[in-house]
């Protein structure tokens, strides 16, 4: 049986903090040695994240996400195509036996069962580690998702890669 392995940083406000932890920790596993693959929200030069971009963090291919409905408009700006594209990435990475995957959020779309949630559910089932970030408003979501089997853990890089380095180890044979 498939152990299910999976956390996220929960974050409250923007979530650049979380951003940064999930940065951090992807390249303190990488330096590792550990096969660490994923999408996540650049950085800009004030430590912003840019929700509008995904890029590889293994292979720096970025991606816009967002379309462009207007000034004026409310509706959601992901465009479901762009982030099919994108999300090739992760599929590729978990066919070419990444030891762990980064994804740069679990929000609404997941929850309606849209985004990256085939990645995700991917991924566990192969039984790779998933590490994402998760604001706080959807963490009852996230929770369902994961049937209460995640582990949540503070926007901190370390915390962040000291779960990663431990799932890989327990996910390794």
């Amino acid at each position: 049986m498939t152990e299910f392995s999976t956390a996220a940083v929960v974050y409250d406000g923007a979530g650049d903090d979380a951003a940064t932890a999930l940065w951090q920790a992807f390249r303190a596993v990488q330096a590792d040695g550990i096969r660490a693959a994923g999408l996540l929200n650049p950085l800009d030069a004030q430590g912003r994240h840019i929700k509008s971009r995904l890029v590889s963090a293994a292979g720096g291919q970025s991606f816009e996400i967002f379309q462009n409905l207007g000034s004026g408009s409310q509706g959601c700006k992901l465009d479901g195509g762009l982030l099919a594209e994108a999300a090739a990435v992760l599929r590729r990475a978990a066919d070419e036996g990444a030891d762990i995957l980064f994804f740069n959020k679990f929000g609404q779309a997941e929850i309606e069962n849209r985004g990256l949630n085939g990645e995700y559910l991917a991924a566990v089932s192969a039984g790779i580690p998933v590490i994402t970030a998760v604001c706080r408003k959807y963490l009852d979501g996230w929770r369902q998702f994961c049937g209460g089997e995640g582990t949540e853990l503070p926007p901190d890089s370390q915390a962040a890669a000291a779960w990663a380095r431990a799932a890989v180890r327990k996910a390794r044979p």
